[in-house]
């Protein structure tokens, strides 16, 4: 793996099959389907050369929205590290800037406890995510396999994700993420 600022040997998984997937900018992006197809995985490989943070400012709604449509049916040898991820991080500046002031100063949660006045002192998250052949494994959401069906002849795209790279897991019923990140080093 070429990460940033240094090189290593990781186990990588490798899958062979029909994916939705897309070349959109200079990017490669496949779909990765969990058991029931409700929930998926995207990897978005940047062009090699390209830093995976200078990709990330110019991630937004419409660009969203027009790499999803463009996926397509497709025969692709994925290749990607296995990885486990985890993360922690307190959200209370975060939640302040989009409004929720009152929780953490003056909120009238009276109904929750008869100790006295209460306010929220911290919210923290944390995520965990495990990404092996067997599937991915979230703190929210777990899934034991990949879906495949069988080849068809036609142009067979390669996904070596060997660099830093971006995924995501959403919620294929209505779009929306539910985790986010990138792999930046081993």
């Amino acid at each position: 793996f070429h990460g940033v600022g240094s090189i290593a040997e990781v186990d990588m998984m490798y899958r062979k099959g029909r994916y939705n997937y897309v070349e959109f900018q200079g990017c490669q992006m496949i779909e990765l389907p969990y058991l029931g197809s409700t929930y998926s995985m995207f990897v978005v490989l940047p062009p090699e050369g390209m830093d995976v943070n200078a990709l990330i400012p110019y991630v937004n709604e419409y660009i969203y929205d027009e790499a999803m449509s463009m996926l397509e049916p497709t025969e692709v040898k994925f290749r990607m590290p296995k990885v486990k991820l985890e993360t922690e991080m307190v959200l209370n500046d975060a939640l302040k800037n989009m409004g929720v002031k009152k929780a953490f100063s003056d909120a009238d949660f009276r109904g929750i406890s008869a100790m006295g006045p209460l306010v929220v002192s911290q919210v923290k998250q944390k995520c965990y995510i495990d990404m092996s052949e067997k599937g991915t494994e979230a703190a929210a959401v777990t899934s034991i396999g990949v879906r495949m069906t069988s080849a068809r002849p036609e142009t067979v795209y390669t996904m070596n994700v060997d660099r830093p790279y971006v995924f995501f897991i959403a919620d294929r019923s209505n779009g929306n993420i539910l985790f986010a990140g990138r792999v930046a080093r081993p």
